[in-house]
Formats: structure tokens, sequence, C-alpha cells
């Protein structure tokens, strides 16, 4: 198994979570795994990706738009794209996004 760094980028969104959200991304180590949604409903934009906690799927922020097309065609596409946190600090985080393919 290869891992490709793609993005190491600040998660958005996560002051603007419900309190429930925040306390969840608050307890975020790093190294942690997270969960990438695609969200092509979302009125924003139409490569929207969530971050989710692994587990509880808590909704914790969003991909930086922009930064997020990629992430959003591959992930729509079926490849094995994660993310883990890289750094946690108070009121955010950054996660780093990797794709994983067979060696």
């Amino acid at each position: 198994m290869t891992e490709t760094l793609l993005l190491n980028v600040d998660v958005r969104g996560v002051a603007y979570r419900p309190p429930e959200a925040q306390t969840e991304a608050s307890k975020l180590n790093q190294s942690d795994p997270l969960v990438l949604v695609p969200e092509p409903t979302n009125e924003h934009d139409n490569f929207a990706v969530k971050v989710c906690t692994e587990g509880k799927l808590t909704h914790i922020g969003y991909l930086p738009k922009g930064l997020n097309v990629v992430v959003h065609r591959l992930l729509v596409a079926g490849f094995d794209v994660r993310a883990h946190v890289r750094t946690s600090r108070p009121r955010g985080l950054e996660c780093s996004v990797v794709l994983v393919s067979d060696d």
C-alpha cells in the first residue's frame, strides 16, 4: 500500500459548527483518522467535502473551497482517499489528505 500526500490544509468552519461538533473536534489528537464525505448538493460549493470524525461521523468542518475539487472528484470516482489530523489547536485543526493505492 502506498500513500501519496495530496494536501495539508486547515479544516474550514470548525468554529461555526454546533457546540457538540466543536467539542468532538477539540478532542482530536495528531494522527487521529478523519472521514471525508463529498457533498455535491452543497448550496455554496458543488465540490464541497465534509470532514467528519471517525466513529460517530460528527461533521466538524470542510476542506477549503478551491482545494477540494480534486479530492471531491477522487472520492466520487471511488478512489481510496483518507485523512488524519496533522495538528490540533483551540478552535481549529489541520488535516493531511492522502490517496491510497496498491503497490
